[in-house]
């Protein structure tokens, strides 16, 4: 019998005291990443008409994409998608007739001698036209690195000599002046995972698992052990803008935030850098904190039980 009300005692000392809890517990923070390869690949280039009509100028352009789209097909084995992203028209002034316009007078205006610089109101105008287009490659995650990154560089060769121009909207070279600053300008060459939630996925189970790490650290150095998660909120989301763009936070705390992958507005990850792109997560977790009471059931025996704290 006196087997049995120790055993009865052993049993109530150790029962959790639900009285006790408090929403609080432990919080802490948790970080994950996953990686996967890029899914598509697009580039940034403009194509650029010039002439004295604006028709001609739109036909010149249209002729000038057609060119390029058919040089970017004729590559072997790359799936290759080209679509424009709007153009603007301006009036194009040829620099050398501006030049040999100028003409200099000297006048004499109160005694002194002044010159005066005229410019004849006929100088010859010419339409320009700069249109701004996509190149994409998609389902590049089936090809192996060393694949990817030649098909990437044969295309690059292959727009250039049909016309293409990858380069920043500001950096076109012309022999007309031409304005070309209401087009954004966008990187060369980008990479994307258009669906990274497989990849979030990986990295919320890595961040929680990290938060049950450092949550168990701080508990043990407290004297209690850590129980189930209470709540969990993903920070990376909440500090994201409005419209889902920005750039996503290095966990590393080193390196250039330039080369880090952007979130876009569709929900995708994009990176300018060649290779595998990494979703990272930072999620602020709170766990349920159980305090560990010794108890002496016999002499020679110590049990620990856990009641919340």
């Amino acid at each position: 019998m006196r087997w049995i009300g120790a055993a009865m005692v052993f049993c109530i000392l150790c029962l959790p005291v639900r009285g006790q809890e408090m929403p609080s517990g432990i919080s802490v923070t948790g970080f994950g990443t996953a990686k996967g390869r890029p899914v598509v690949v697009e580039f940034s280039a403009t194509l650029s008409a010039e002439a004295e009509l604006a028709v001609d100028a739109s036909v010149k352009l249209r002729d000038a994409r057609q060119k390029a789209t058919d040089a970017l097909e004729k590559l072997s084995n790359i799936s290759v998608a080209v679509e424009s992203r709007g153009f603007v028209v301006n009036p194009a002034i040829d620099a050398a007739l501006l030049a040999q316009g100028r003409q200099v007078q000297q006048v004499v205006v109160n005694g002194n001698l002044v010159l005066q610089e005229t410019r004849p109101a006929d100088l010859a105008r010419k339409t320009s036209m700069v249109e701004q287009v996509r190149i994409t490659l998609k389902d590049v995650d089936k090809l192996e690195p060393a694949r990817l990154s030649d098909a990437v560089m044969k295309l690059i060769d292959a727009g250039r000599s049909s016309g293409l121009q990858f380069a920043q909207t500001s950096a076109l070279t012309s022999s007309y002046q031409v304005n070309t600053t209401s087009l954004p300008n966008l990187p060369m060459v980008t990479y994307r995972i258009p669906d990274p939630s497989a990849l979030r996925s990986v990295a919320y189970k890595a961040a929680v698992e990290d938060a049950r790490k450092r949550a168990a650290q701080l508990a043990d150095v407290s004297g209690a052990k850590v129980g189930r998660i209470l709540a969990v909120s993903d920070l990376e989301a909440m500090s994201r803008q409005p419209n889902g763009s920005g750039a996503v936070s290095n966990l590393s705390g080193s390196g250039p935030t330039a080369s880090l992958p952007t979130v876009d507005p569709d929900g995708g990850i994009s990176s300018t850098v060649f290779g595998e792109i990494p979703v990272s997560v930072r999620l602020a977790v709170q766990f349920e904190l159980l305090k560990l009471s010794r108890v002496a059931v016999w002499p020679w025996k110590v049990v620990e039980c856990r009641a919340l704290l």
